[in-house]
């Protein structure tokens, strides 16, 4: 039996590979091209390469594309190895926001307002009642038609495209003038494709917190873990959205009350153990992370979800790992051929800061295609790939080896470790503690550690909303950290065999 395999499309969880023991595969061309993780951890070229050395387990870091799905795959390939962390059912939930948020009113789940535009069919936009929350709304559309209904309905709006379109698209207007100024941006700068839907959900005013479990085989591993995490890249959360520049985690006692609302209503636990997809067709149970982001709002404080994320976090799996208090190898390996009962995660809180330098987070605006057909796309590739230039063989000076760091931006060449230029994302430190300070404090003193030309990083701010929020929830009755030292974990015996 050989060692673990890591599938990732560009290194999102890269890091985890050499602390596991793994071998990566990457999926995506420039990735390969770069070497990323050259000196770190073994490569391979292939899945077929990577499968003759019969890996003792699987781990896919991310889920694919609409155009280039990689969950069919992972479901096939799950009836010959341990995998764990990607399926069909994981892409249709997060790359089909519509058809996540009408799972969740089917299970219960309190949704905002959510109005989605799809040019092929639905609605027009005046027959639409914008006061109704019971499901979600589709109209017949564009970023035109989105424009009359927000003018008319002079409420205030998210934007959200659907499937996996860069973080910087979604958009939090200010007010109804806002999002109309948003609208015709994107129609002028053609941000969205002929035809793509996307949606439109009421704001709710409240606290942005999200809820995470491991699932196995269907079944929730204890314990159930939070996140609250800022989202835009600079200091007083403004600049682009990059889906995450710092993250607070702790792991809960008990059954929390947000999961009691969302995660743990028992229609969705019956869901997850014979999940069915958009055409109704069954899948095999639901295998793999699976974290639900709400706001609880201010007016009721009850939890409205916003979007399913149905793999691996980021940057809060890193966090999540500075809790565990078992081998890494362990776990996940525990958690691909479905005995993982329960995770072994110390009490407090674990703070996680992404170390970037440019041109992230510029490049989200532009699309690398993997096989482009278009003039448009071809330049759009020779564009990231100079744009790239820019961050490739940047000596990281520092402490590399400390087991608070998580290198992913990188390759190693002898005992030096650079940048290999694949996205600018070059590392993420954790810390942890029984106070979100303590965490924070021992983050910026690793930072600080560290010399790599134009690294930036939210350090001035990047806990102080978590330490707010934590109080508030509090005050509003949900549990935040848990007070007592996580139980050892406990592994049962398969679910399904395999």
């Amino acid at each position: 039996m050989g060692a673990p395999l890591l599938i990732s499309k560009t290194g999102d969880a890269a890091a985890v590979a050499p602390r596991i023991g793994a071998d990566l595969l990457f999926l995506r061309s420039i990735a390969k091209k770069r070497k990323l993780f050259e000196g770190i951890s073994p490569l391979r070229s292939t899945l077929t390469e990577a499968l003759r050395e019969r890996p003792r387990y699987i781990v896919y870091d991310q889920i694919g594309s609409t155009t280039h799905p990689i969950g069919p795959q992972a479901d096939a390939l799950r009836y010959k190895y341990p995998i764990y962390g990607c399926g069909a059912i994981q892409e249709a939930l997060e790359l089909d926001r519509a058809f996540a948020l009408r799972t969740a009113v089917e299970c219960g789940i309190k949704i905002p307002r959510t109005f989605l535009f799809d040019p092929g069919r639905g609605k027009a936009w005046d027959q639409v009642d914008p006061d109704d929350a019971m499901r979600v709304h589709r109209i017949r559309g564009g970023l035109k038609e989105a424009q009359r209904f927000v003018a008319t309905s002079k409420k205030r709006w998210c934007l959200k495209p659907l499937g996996n379109a860069a973080p910087s698209l979604s958009y939090v207007a200010h007010d109804p003038d806002d999002m109309l100024h948003r609208l015709r941006n994107a129609e002028e700068k053609r941000e969205l494709k002929p035809g793509d839907p996307f949606l439109l959900q009421e704001f709710v005013s409240g606290i942005e917190v999200s809820t995470e479990i491991w699932i196995v085989d269907g079944v929730p591993a204890m314990p159930v873990n939070g996140t609250l995490e800022e989202k835009k890249f600079m200091a007083g959360g403004v600049g682009p959205n990059i889906g995450c520049a710092s993250s607070v985690v702790w792991a809960y006692e008990g059954l929390p009350r947000i999961y009691r609302k969302t995660l743990g209503r028992p229609e969705f636990l019956s869901w997850l153990k014979k999940p069915t997809g958009p055409t109704g067709k069954t899948y095999p149970p639901f295998h793999g992370p699976l974290d639900i982001n709400c706001v609880i709002a201010h007016d009721d404080h009850q939890p409205y979800m916003l979007e399913f994320s149905p793999r691996f976090g980021y940057s809060a799996l890193f966090a999540l790992l500075e809790l565990c208090d078992e081998p890494l190898d362990r776990l996940f390996e525990a958690a691909a051929r479905g005995t993982l009962e329960r995770m072994a995660l110390r009490s407090g809180y674990a703070y996680s800061l992404r170390v970037s330098i440019p041109p992230y987070p510029h490049l989200d605006a532009l699309d690398y295609t993997e096989h482009p057909g278009t003039e448009r796309q071809r330049l759009d590739n020779r564009t990231v790939e100079r744009m790239l230039e820019e961050c490739q063989d940047v000596d990281i000076l520092g402490p590399c080896d400390d087991p608070h760091v998580w290198l992913l931006d990188a390759q190693k060449d002898g005992d030096h470790y650079q940048t290999a230029g694949v996205d600018g994302v070059v590392l993420e430190l954790t810390g942890s503690g029984d106070t979100v300070e303590l965490a924070r404090d021992q983050v910026n003193a690793l930072f600080n550690e560290f010399r790599i030309a134009d690294m930036q990083a939210r350090i001035t701010d990047g806990a102080d909303r978590a330490i707010r929020d934590l109080k508030t929830l509090e005050e509003w009755g949900y549990e935040v950290a848990r007070p007592a030292q996580a139980a050892r974990p406990a592994i049962r015996e398969a679910v399904h065999a395999r």
